[in-house]
């Protein structure tokens, strides 16, 4: 997400319609698929029988939100340099790791990887329309 974030923006600046293009492509459906396929599809039922269900659940959550917290807080400050410190720490850690509580959630309530990919496509395309359209 990160590096789709930075790659929109800089399309979106620059009025590039082919960066546009593969960010978007990238942003919608690479992205979405590895993660989910890594962490609900492989991660989360391992952890599930580990741990058992919330704790399993919890954790995946915990090292999605921690995995995008290593990436997020440069590629945030490149786009918003301007952002303080808050702004980065919620867009870095804490709207991922909600986000991966639902993502988590959505899987386990449906059984289906297929559902937390959907899911997280819906996440990708809402953040490329506020781009977009500059909100």
């Amino acid at each position: 997400f990160f590096l789709s974030l930075v790659l929109l923006s800089a399309a979106v600046e620059r009025d590039n319609t082919t960066l546009l293009v593969i960010s978007a492509v990238f942003l919608l459906l690479v992205q979405p698929i590895a993660e989910e396929l890594v962490f609900r599809g492989i991660a989360l039922p391992v952890l599930r029988i580990g741990f058992g269900a919330w704790p399993g659940l919890i954790a995946v959550s915990a090292a999605s939100g921690i995995f995008h917290l290593l990436i997020y807080p440069a590629a945030y400050a490149m786009v918003f340099p301007d952002a303080g410190s808050f702004a980065t720490l919620w867009h870095s850690g804490v709207n991922p790791l909600l986000a991966a509580l639902v993502f988590g959630i959505v899987r386990a309530v449906t059984g289906s990887t297929r559902s937390a990919i959907a899911a997280h496509f819906a996440f990708g395309l809402f953040a490329l329309f506020k781009l977009l359209i500059g909100f």
